[in-house]
């Protein structure tokens, strides 16, 4: 049986809901209490630095895809993370604080009132750092930050897990298909009948190939280097790229 969480994301399980509430708390989470027995774990995983790019890219095309960027107004809105978003980032050692911060400077200062004229009205480095600060702790985001919380947990985790790059998969998706499959059948044919559970981190994996607006590679490394280089969303990004980079599988 195949399980694909709407949103895209396993949210599991929820920080609050651990049985250990010392850092790092994904270690007191029980899989047993999330999966059943025997579950098959095929996690898809993207670089966050062509995430910010791409989500970027995506929500400020005119018109804009997603009508929420219209509706959404406000500090708070945008910037302020539930409890449960602070409590992650806090579980990965990842200090939000200062990325708040950020994210209330840039809506203060943008013209506009909606995010979407904010994210129309900067110019498209600070457009971006501001859609990467929505990423990692806006209420209407942080799918940043269940990324890297996902990997540590399956990582702690008895779960049979087979990790895809997003960029391998798309660069060479037969041959990333034909690995998946080995996973499957290899893992069928030890332990019986076994459910597998698929985590897209993009919300679903056609549509995110189709709406994926791609821009030339100097822009794309100058982009990067912005954001690399800032003092606030370069560490925390180095810090989720290590996380994608534990989680690839050697076959």
């Amino acid at each position: 049986m195949l399980f694909a969480h709407l949103r895209g994301m396993i949210k599991i399980p929820n920080v609050h809901s651990c049985e250990n509430k010392t850092a790092p708390v994904f270690i007191g989470c029980k899989p047993q209490a999330t999966f059943p027995p025997g579950t098959l774990v095929v996690h898809f995983i993207r670089d966050p630095y062509s995430m910010a790019i791409s989500s970027y890219l995506y929500h400020r095309r005119n018109p804009t895809p997603e009508n929420w960027v219209n509706k959404l107004y406000g500090r708070d809105a945008i910037c302020n993370a539930k409890k449960w978003l602070t409590s992650t980032s806090s579980s990965l050692r990842l200090e939000s604080e200062s990325v708040t911060e950020l994210c209330n400077a840039f809506v203060t200062s943008a013209p506009g009132s909606s995010y979407y004229e904010k994210l129309t009205n900067l110019n498209d480095i600070k457009a971006l750092m501001l859609e990467l600060t929505r990423l990692m702790i806006s209420p209407s985001g942080g799918d940043l930050l269940y990324m890297p919380y996902n990997i540590r947990w399956f990582q702690h985790s008895n779960l049979d897990v087979h990790s895809i790059l997003m960029d391998r998969w798309k660069a060479n998706s037969d041959n990333e298909f034909r690995r998946l499959l080995r996973f499957i059948s290899k893992s069928v044919a030890g332990h019986g009948n076994k459910k597998m559970l698929l985590s897209i981190e993009n919300r679903n994996l056609r549509p995110a190939l189709q709406h994926t607006t791609k821009i030339d590679h100097e822009t794309q490394h100058s982009w990067e280097d912005a954001l690399n280089s800032h003092h606030v969303l370069g560490p925390m990004l180095r810090t989720i790229h290590r996380f994608t980079n534990l989680s690839q599988t050697v076959e």
